[in-house]
């Protein structure tokens, strides 16, 4: 694997393990002591959010794994996800004076857009690390 290729491949994982720690472990603390939610309701969210991503990995493996361009198959992935990732984390963690049900929806819904944008991102880039090189110890 060229220098090139690992330092890209590095700086990946990097971001990739930023936005896994907000989404993981920060989103959870910041539903119940910035947006003041009960612990049922942000655990909740947070539950319906981990099914969604489930059910959009499986879609976005089988058309990550199909797609065909002049940019190979996982690049155009991540490269949306990059875009896409960074507005959903930033409209996730944003406060506003909302009422119930509506609240509840506006958390759930980007909750759920910044967990599907994870998954567009970090499917395709783990199967680039195949794709890169066939030895494992240079992918870890």
């Amino acid at each position: 694997m060229s220098k090139r290729h690992f330092y890209g491949y590095a700086l990946g994982s990097l971001s990739e393990s930023a936005v896994y720690a907000f989404i993981n472990s920060f989103y959870l603390l910041f539903l119940t002591s910035v947006a003041g939610f009960d612990t049922s309701y942000a655990s909740s969210i947070i539950s319906i959010c981990l099914i969604v991503e489930s059910v959009s990995s499986v879609f976005v493996g089988r058309f990550s794994d199909n797609f065909n361009s002049p940019y190979g198959k996982r690049r155009p992935f991540i490269l949306a996800a990059s875009v896409l990732l960074p507005a959903a984390l930033m409209f996730s963690f944003r406060t506003f004076n909302l009422s119930g049900v509506i609240k509840v929806i506006y958390y759930l819904f980007t909750g759920c857009l910044a967990r599907i944008f994870y998954s567009a991102y970090n499917i395709p880039y783990v199967a680039l690390g195949a794709e890169i090189t066939t030895d494992y110890d240079q992918r870890t």
